[in-house]
């Protein structure tokens, strides 16, 4: 059974036995040395010394791990306090009794630490460090109790002196010397090898206290002792708990020595000795409870530090691997939601009764509404992961403004709703912002109004406020539709939220839309506010920084403003490589470029994409267009475009598109970055994929129009019809006088037909010239439409 409690772990050897005895054979012998010392040194006029330590010293030995073998270091510490009793001449009775009240008090203590701090108590914790010095200062009254009755005088009951001398010099050091032996054994059990700098701080630390310390007790003329707390505090701040516990134990060396002379401060005292030491006492623990506290309050704030860190690393561990998790799941929505949406398309294209016609179109639908639901998740969480970022560039406002507002006039004329677009004369025509986000905010505020709004008309006016910082370039968005609650318009831009449940029901939508447009316009360095009035409408109100630009070329998107009817004309014949791995997405695309009248070949990796495009180029009939997916097996999209251009396949005679799952904004840039020219997210689109090719596959038809005389007939007569119908509809609206909206709209339809086609026929000047008219005649008046008219008539009939 002693084995067992020395040993701890049954299983262990006879040599672990041995160890532990040495152990409790030290144990006991520092006891009775400590205890003979204390009383030879601090005993002046009983037998009790005025300074007791030991026991302060054992507990914070026991208390560094409180286990079974605590029982019997305790148990030897008595066993050598009686002996040591015995030899300073105690009788047997007073010696075991003055033996077990220090027994008692040592396990008391001990067993209030386990109970209230564990087995390993923290004294950088307020609540540990308070525990110890509690139990220290009321146990020892209560232990010496048994000193008292130790040493009483024959024929009286009790000693009052020797419990008080007990209290004294018990009840002070504990609280000092124990945390202190707690930390050195500590400090010594988690030692590692100091830096150089460490080093040299201990040394300049540890020189300041024996200076301080000198000056303070090396004379007796001046009470100094204040100047001890400084130090102790300067010990405590570069030093933690080792260096608290440094200090004090230098000032109680000093003081001791010095006091022990009648030398010092405390030699002032006027009184005996043992006033004197427990004055002595007093200052020692007042000391210890300076440094204590404060390296307990920069402990805490560093282990709040550490925390903080790691709960730090945590979150961008978990913002990486939701980004990660949600690209995963763009990629793996995406691609199977291609065949749906695509094959969709493919057999609205053909012939279907109108029972299927309707049931087609209803899928159709359904994968587009679940398309836009991952698009605003996958937003929301670019945006709370911090990785969407503000990029500024020239962007004509007037003409991007206009191209949302078109976007939505179709749904809002389906609907019955009249629509206004009026643009301040002082907007400039160029601005610095982000043309991806102020698009997506303008479009999204307005394809809300036209959901919400039932009758009535939708008013879009830009204009410009004066505020503290600058101009502002303002968006207000006005609707006679439904109405907000005043008490919800607060919550309408939270995640998921709309102004109640029937709201969700009956007009449907996630309750992103708003969240992510009023982040976005703070993340421009705007605000988006609203004023409503339920029944009557809603106002929202885009601002944003308003930072003129000299404008030179507005980066458009290339896939955006074609048409695809156009397109038919310019990418028949074109030779096609898709390097995609998905069997579904292969058939699709096939399917796709054969309806617009391509010819392709598929590879099913990179490394395949890589060897058919070399093969291609040396029989001598290359491919004019890659469409890249960028996940695949053995080489991805991004390896094999890099390799592309490195064996010399530029992108003039060989562009590569990305057509992928991956939709995210840094993903497009590192598609760029990786030398493609394009980005086709999927679920791809017939009319997109027929945009993307038309813009991207090198115009070798064009060219030989231009420089040989043998045109297509059938094609040139189209085109020569074509030019004439838009003349005679120009000239119509003159002479009807029809300078609207609506007029300019039809007309500029016309014109965009003949911009996208005129380049092939030789007529690039008027192919350009279009252009201007259309984006003219978008925010146009009557008088400068009609003069943009007659412009384009005159040109039209030459």
């Amino acid at each position: 059974m002693i084995s067992k409690f020395l040993l701890g772990d049954h299983h262990a050897g006879a040599a672990q036995l041995r160890v532990n005895v040495s152990r409790l054979l030290l144990a006991a012998l520092f006891f009775a040395v400590g205890n003979w010392l204390s009383f030879k040194l601090f005993s002046y006029d009983g037998r009790l010394a005025a300074i007791f330590g030991v026991n302060a010293i054992i507990i914070g030995v026991c208390c560094n791990h409180i286990d079974r073998r605590t029982v019997w270091l305790v148990v030897s510490c008595f066993a050598g306090n009686v002996l040591s009793n015995l030899v300073i001449g105690d009788a047997a009775l007073t010696a075991i009794m003055l033996a077990c009240g220090n027994a008692l008090e040592i396990s008391l203590v001990i067993v209030a630490i386990r109970k209230f701090c564990g087995p390993q108590p923290d004294i950088s914790e307020y609540r540990d460090l308070g525990v110890l010095v509690l139990a220290g200062v009321m146990i020892p009254p209560l232990c010496g109790l048994i000193a008292g009755f130790a040493l009483a005088a024959p024929g009286s009951f009790f000693n009052p002196a020797a419990w008080w001398q007990w209290c004294a010099a018990h009840g002070l050091l504990i609280p000092i010397l124990s945390p202190a032996t707690l930390i050195m054994m500590g400090w010594w059990r988690d030692r590692r090898l100091p830096r150089v700098g460490e080093i040299f701080e201990w040394c300049v630390v540890s020189a300041a206290v024996i200076l301080v310390a000198t000056l303070i007790f090396a004379q007796s003329s001046f009470p100094l002792l204040f100047l001890a707390f400084p130090v102790v505090l300067l010990a405590a701040f570069r030093g933690g708990l080792p260096g608290a516990a440094m200090a004090v134990a230098t000032f109680a060396t000093f003081a001791t020595v010095a006091t022990y002379h009648n030398m010092g401060p405390i030699a002032l005292v006027q009184g005996d000795m043992r006033a004197r030491l427990i004055v002595l006492q007093l200052f020692l623990g007042s000391a210890f409870s300076v440094g204590i506290p404060v390296v307990a309050v920069l402990s805490n704030r560093e282990r709040i530090r550490q925390e903080l860190r790691e709960a730090k690393n945590s979150a961008e561990k978990a913002v990486a691997a939701k980004s990660e998790f949600l690209a995963n799941m763009s990629h793996e929505i995406r691609t199977p939601m291609n065949g749906v949406i695509g094959f969709t398309e493919l057999l609205l294209a053909g012939n279907l009764a109108s029972g299927q016609r309707d049931h087609v179109e209803m899928i159709a639908e359904s994968g587009r509404t679940m398309m836009r639901l991952l698009n605003d998740i996958l937003d929301m969480a670019k945006i709370e992961a911090g990785q969407v970022t503000i990029q500024r560039e020239p962007v004509n406002v007037r003409h991007r403004i206009a191209s949302s507002f078109r976007l939505m006039e179709g749904v809002a004329q389906a609907k019955g709703l009249q629509m206004l677009l009026t643009v301040e004369d002082k907007i400039p025509a160029w601005i610095e912002a982000d043309l991806l986000r102020l698009r997506q905010v303008v479009l999204n505020l307005v394809a809300n109004a036209v959901k919400f709004t039932s009758c009535g008309s939708i008013v879009v006016r830009v204009c410009t406020e004066e505020a503290e910082a600058g101009p502002l370039l303002c968006v207000h968005v006005t609707d006679t539709g439904i109405g907000i609650p005043s008490d919800q318009i607060s919550n309408i831009f939270g995640h998921f939220a709309q102004a109640d449940a029937s709201t969700a029901r009956q007009y449907g939508g996630t309750g992103l839309g708003l969240s992510i447009s009023n982040q976005l316009a703070e993340m421009m360095g705007g605000t988006l506010t609203c004023e409503s009035e339920l029944g009557v409408g809603s106002t929202f109100s885009l601002r944003i920084p308003l930072l003129p630009s000299e404008g030179i070329v507005e980066q458009v998107n290339p896939l955006a403003d074609r048409d695809a009817a156009d397109s038919s004309d310019n990418i028949v014949g074109a030779h096609i490589l898709v390097a995609e791995d998905h069997d579904i997405n292969q058939a699709l695309i096939k399917a796709m470029l054969t309806q617009i009248g391509s010819t392709f070949g598929i590879a099913s990796n990179g490394l395949e994409a890589i060897e058919m495009v070399t093969d291609a180029k040396q029989n001598g009939v290359p491919y004019d267009l890659v469409l890249m997916d960028v996940q695949m097996p053995f080489m991805d999209g991004l390896a094999a475009t890099r390799r592309l251009r490195q064996d010399g396949h530029d992108p003039k005679t060989l562009p590569v598109i990305a057509l992928t799952a991956n939709a995210y904004a840094d993903d497009i840039a590192d598609c760029q970055a990786a030398g493609m020219q394009g980005h086709l997210a999927k679920p791809v689109r017939s009319r997109d994929l027929a945009q993307a090719v038309s813009r991207w596959v090198p115009r070798k038809s064009s060219k030989s129009a231009v420089i040989e005389p043998e045109i297509d007939a059938g094609l040139e007569a189209r085109f020569s019809a074509r030019k004439a119908d838009t003349a005679a509809a120009i000239a119509m609206a003159l002479r009807q006088g029809k300078f609207d909206r609506d007029s300019f709209a039809e007309l500029a339809k016309l014109l965009h037909k003949i911009s996208g086609t005129a380049e092939y026929f030789g007529q690039a000047s008027l192919g350009a010239k279009s252009d201007e008219w259309i984006h003219g005649l978008q925010l146009a008046d009557a008088k400068t439409g009609k003069a943009i008219l007659e412009e384009a008539l005159k040109s039209l009939s030459a």
